[in-house]
């Protein structure tokens, strides 16, 4: 005969829970079953490894880097072992307190329930690297109400040797597991632990037979002060008649709002519900969406004859519609929400509006709710005319934690993270960004070049930044002032460690050059510039022309995309500062700017400058982008025609010129500019400026 522990019940035929020669115990004799490990090195175990360990706080029978298997066998008088098979209204419950520690870089461990076919009845799997139940299996799938891995470690977990004190033995520190199989395969696995009280239900597939073959606990961490160890195993059975119970599903006014479901239960107890009972529902349309509110099944007991009902009520939500804006009107994200429901919207610290750069002091998310539809995120106007948002892609290749609308912040880099910024136009510049450190007092480093990663180039020496988190959006701006830059030149930025943290990095244009060809030239502002008391160079608008002449008047401050017309010194650089992108465009402007494609033919009140200081018609050709021209909407000469010359009038003053010549010239007649050269029509015959005959 066999050396065995024989567990014998007292409605059942005997049963068998032992590893062959390494027996348990041989006087333990009656159900329920329960085991509670004492003393390190205990021999009386059931499994066929693993081994007791004591620490400060408790003894467990410790699995570490292997499974330890306990064998079922129903027949003690046969070699081999025979499964379990549970009969007509059996349960079996087997429980145990599991200890779940720490190990870094730490894989899979948990324990199974397997039958004879050798499918897993029900399982759960903790990651001890990471601390968290990642997986529930019911029937060899994973239960239906698991969504998502959640923290499942013991509190205090400080491994069995070291200093002894692998778990805090206070009840609820420790995950208490509870597997379940019902005689009709209906399969329950519980776990409950401060904080948690999950149970995951489900059936046996079609087929599978259901008894009992073996109990397996598993841990792959090679750490032997890291395990995966358990206590106080029980195993009970029970035989009770049963009774099946009905559960409804209803709103607030008793309507049905879901499909009965039937469950069975033991007759005198009260019902269970399951996580699906509570789990929201929705209409056909999905445009309600029932909330668990209550139900009364405490109030219930199973009635043999299958008449208990149990009742859950809902409480039912319709739809709303949200939508956040910012302060310039422009739509941010907008749908819909359930009334109970919340939404995170992301929104940037810098928005780009109408060419300008518009800010807001309070990146990155707010809050759509029932109470609170439609936000709307102030933007002020900022001096910001470039702007780039660290991005995985732009700000390091490896090691990147995207922490942007959710941690406060955007990437943080890795050793040697790069990210830069390229000036798009010359001029003097002012560079802002935002930097920090993941950690309050540790102190982080970034470095700034220009162009190249050189001392010489350096910008900024090494930053020693101590900024956490939560001060990104206040302390944590950094400046560097009056930074000449050609277009194309660009700014390097060189994280020093893997966890300093870069939000942003914006361009500042402060002042850009100008240096005009000629005396008198047309000019198209890129950025809001202002002209006020530039010594040497005046800026004017055209606000009429007629009788010959173009009306100019001079101005001070205008936004970006203004045509004008300069006065100065031929090629002389003038340092013209940058105006606020609010400023406002002049009331009455006849300059256009040029678009480089639209093709002029003489048929057109529109006039171009030329070298002479005279606004000629434009016979053929374009007029470049960065160039103005004159548009009229009616012939502004002193006599009928498309060939006259304006002269220039600034108020009281009128520039000398003779256009009488052109005044008396025939229609038709007279100086062109075609293709930028100056033409002179005479009688149907072409001359360019020097006199000769052209085609």
């Amino acid at each position: 005969m066999k050396k065995l522990l024989l567990l014998t019940k007292t409605l059942l035929a005997a049963a068998l829970l032992c590893v062959g020669q390494n027996a348990w115990a041989d006087d333990i004799t009656s159900l329920p079953f329960n085991k509670t490990w004492t003393t390190a090195g205990e021999s009386t175990t059931p499994f066929d490894a693993g081994s007791v360990m004591t620490g400060t706080n408790v003894t467990a029978l410790s699995v570490n880097n292997t499974t330890a298997t306990a064998w079922f066998d129903s027949d003690t008088e046969n070699d081999g072992y025979q499964p379990y098979t549970l009969v007509t209204d059996e349960e079996v419950t087997i429980s145990f307190i599991a200890y779940h520690g720490w190990l870094s870089g730490g894989t899979a461990q948990g324990v199974k329930l397997v039958n004879s076919g050798g499918h897993t009845l029900a399982e759960y799997v903790y990651n001890v690297g990471n601390c968290n139940l990642t997986d529930v299996q019911i029937g060899g799938a994973t239960a239906s109400t698991f969504t998502a891995a959640y923290n499942c470690q013991s509190t205090g977990a400080n491994g069995f040797e070291g200093n002894k004190k692998p778990y805090v033995t206070t009840a609820g520190n420790n995950p208490v597991i509870t597997f379940t199989v019902r005689y009709d395969g209906y399969v329950t696995l519980n776990i409950t632990k401060t904080g948690i009280n999950n149970t995951y239900t489900g059936n046996l597939p079609v087929g599978w037979d259901v008894d009992l073959q073996k109990i397996q606990a598993y841990a792959g961490s090679n750490n032997a002060d890291r395990t995966l160890a358990i206590n106080n195993l029980s195993i009970s059975s029970a035989v009770q008649e049963r009774a099946d119970y009905t559960v409804k599903y209803v709103d607030s006014e008793s309507n049905p709002i879901d499909e009965d479901a039937v469950y069975s239960g033991v007759v005198g107890s009260v019902p269970t519900l399951i996580s699906s009972d509570k789990a929201a529902r929705y209409n056909a349309g999905n445009t309600k969406k029932y909330v668990y509110a209550s139900d009364d099944a405490s109030t219930k007991t199973i009635a043999a004859n299958g008449s208990t009902v149990v009742t859950v009520t809902f409480t039912t939500y319709e739809k709303y519609d949200y939508s956040v804006t910012n302060s310039m009107g422009e739509t941010i994200e907008s749908g819909s929400l359930f009334e109970d429901e919340t939404k995170s919207v992301a929104y940037p610290k810098y928005a780009q509006y109408n060419g300008a750069y518009y800010v807001t002091t309070t990146p990155y998310r707010t809050t759509v709710s029932n109470t609170n539809k439609t936000p709307v995120v102030t933007y002020s106007a900022s001096d910001v005319t470039q702007f780039v948002e660290t991005t995985s892609s732009n700000w390091g290749t490896t090691g990147m934690t995207d922490e942007k609308y959710s941690g406060g912040v955007a990437y943080r880099g890795a050793s040697g993270a790069k990210t830069m910024i390229t000036a798009e136009e010359s001029g003097v510049y002012k560079l802002t960004y935002a930097v920090c450190s993941n950690s309050t007092g540790s102190p982080r480093s970034l470095s700034v070049y220009k162009n190249s990663e050189e001392d010489a180039n350096k910008l900024q020496d090494d930053l020693s930044i101590t900024w956490s988190l939560n001060y990104i959006n206040t302390t944590g701006f950094k400046t560097i002032d009056n930074i000449s830059l050609n277009a194309g030149d660009a700014i390097l930025f060189k994280g020093g460690d893997s966890n300093v943290i870069l939000d942003y990095v914006a361009l500042s244009l402060k002042s850009v050059a100008i240096t005009p060809a000629n005396a008198k030239s047309t000019y198209v502002t890129t950025k809001a510039l202002d002209f006020t008391d530039i010594d040497g160079l005046d800026a004017y608008v055209a606000t009429a022309a007629a009788n010959g002449s173009v009306t100019l008047e001079e101005v001070g401050a205008v936004p970006a995309g203004t045509p004008l017309m300069l006065m100065g010194t031929a090629g002389t650089e003038y340092t013209v500062p940058v105006a606020a992108p609010s400023t406002s465009a002049p009331a009455v402007n006849m300059f256009e700017a040029g678009d480089g494609t639209t093709v002029f033919n003489g048929s057109t009140y529109d006039y171009i400058l030329y070298t002479d200081g005279l606004f000629y018609q434009i016979g053929s050709g374009t007029v470049a982008t960065n160039k103005a021209y004159l548009h009229c909407t009616s012939d502004p000469t002193t006599k009928g025609g498309s060939a006259r010359a304006l002269r220039l009038s600034f108020g009281d003053i009128t520039s000398v010129a003779n256009v009488e010549a052109a005044a008396e010239a025939k229609a038709q007649e007279g100086k062109f500019i075609e293709n930028g050269k100056l033409v002179i029509v005479k009688n149907g015959v072409k001359y360019n400026a020097a006199g000769a005959q052209v085609k």
